[in-house]
């Protein structure tokens, strides 16, 4: 990896935390979902341990020709596919539901938490919210890029809407439980409606700068300014579209991740939301999570001190976990 050994000591030795990754939804869009779980990238563990991951965010993401029919469904089916893989590496593998679960993280084992990517798995139903935090998940992404029955998505059309009453419910719900809003996919509209809602930080799991890259999914100047003052956390995401134009490398991650240190003032805000496992389309030296300490690299060789980096690559997420979960 060519990663310098006092760099690479620091990443392993780190708490780093990836706020967003699709490996359940795409091991189950791959296999039949009673088979035995086979080997695959999505579910292999080592690659963590190469990457100094502690704690990976796991995206339920159910695919939209999966929706409105299938949707309970098929979340249903990657929650337990989680516990299915749980199970077969009970030594290394771990769920985080309460705040005391981050003090177990250490090195040469894997936590993860759950994340609901989508309002549609909820039916409409308020009690589903209270089924999915029995079965463990602790976040969830209001919309995808479409509208649901809580909110409009960033691709809802011309002029889209904010929360509806039973977004708003749930944003309640989602506080009072102690489960993390996430605003990554939602329209500036629901975006505002959540931030003036909630009364906890809220979260873009995997959303990167507007200013510098003008696509529909990232958040503008004043988004980013708005999820800091209200103390959230902002997961830089890997997905080539998201960066820039053309051939994207690591370089680019550091500019969007600069752009947030840099109009918040400070390194609080600034977090990794990857999507591996939901793209193809990745910077050149980022192929999988096992080459993450390039980029603590690059951040390094950029001029960023060790306490600052330890914050954008971990601290940041671990912070909100344990001011928002019970």
């Amino acid at each position: 990896m060519n990663t310098s050994n006092e760099i690479m000591s620091f990443h392993l030795r780190s708490s780093v935390v990836d706020a967003h990754g699709d490996n359940l939804s795409k091991y189950l869009k791959k296999y039949s979902y009673n088979n035995p779980l086979q080997e695959d990238p999505a579910l292999d563990i080592q690659s963590y341990f190469t990457g100094g991951v502690n704690l990976q965010f796991l995206a339920l993401y159910t695919p939209q020709d999966f929706i409105p029919h299938s949707t309970i469904q098929f979340t249903l089916e990657m929650i337990d596919l989680f516990y299915r893989w749980k199970k077969e590496n009970s030594e290394v593998l771990y769920l985080i539901t309460s705040k005391k679960d981050i003090e177990l993280l250490e090195e040469g084992k894997l936590f993860c938490l759950l994340s609901i990517e989508g309002g549609e798995a909820l039916d409409g139903k308020l009690f589903m919210l209270d089924l999915y935090y029995r079965l463990g998940v602790r976040a969830m992404g209001l919309t995808w890029n479409g509208r649901n029955l809580l909110a409009d998505g960033v691709n809802s059309g011309n002029n889209p809407g904010g929360l509806t009453f039973f977004g708003e419910e749930i944003v309640k719900k989602m506080n009072t439980l102690g489960m993390i809003i996430d605003v990554s996919h939602i329209s500036e509209k629901s975006f505002w409606d959540v931030i003036k809602l909630s009364s906890e930080p809220v979260i873009a799991s995997h959303s990167n700068c507007f200013s510098l890259h003008k696509h529909i999914r990232n958040l503008k100047d004043e988004q980013i300014r708005a999820i800091a003052e209200k103390g959230g956390v902002i997961g830089i995401t890997f997905v080539s579209d998201f960066l820039g134009e053309g051939v994207v490398t690591i370089e680019q991650v550091v500019n969007h991740i600069e752009h947030i240190i840099d109009i918040t003032g400070g390194y609080d805000t600034a977090g990794i939301g990857s999507d591996f496992y939901g793209t193809d389309k990745l910077p050149e030296g980022l192929k999988d999570i096992s080459f993450l300490p390039r980029l603590t690299e690059s951040l390094v060789k950029r001029g960023h001190k060790y306490k600052d980096i330890e914050k954008i690559i971990g601290k940041n997420w671990l912070r909100i976990l344990s001011q928002i979960l019970k």
